[in-house]
């Protein structure tokens, strides 16, 4: 009994927040805009605490897979 609970109230929660994407898509691309830019600041950062520079390129990547 308290499964179907749970899970009822996590439907309804997911088509609440599926109906508001689709009316907002405007607000979506703004924050996911904002959350992969923190997220490329923050690795960015840590290279950089790290003294890791990346400066290898594509066919070191693969000569070294082989």
């Amino acid at each position: 009994m308290e499964k179907d609970i749970d899970k009822a109230i996590t439907e309804a929660r997911r088509e609440y927040f599926r109906k508001w994407r689709k009316n907002n898509p405007d607000k979506v691309r703004k924050h996911n805009e904002s959350f992969w830019r923190k997220k490329a600041q923050q690795l960015i950062e840590k290279e950089k605490a790290d003294g890791f520079t990346k400066t290898t390129t594509q066919n070191d990547d693969d000569t070294a897979n082989s």
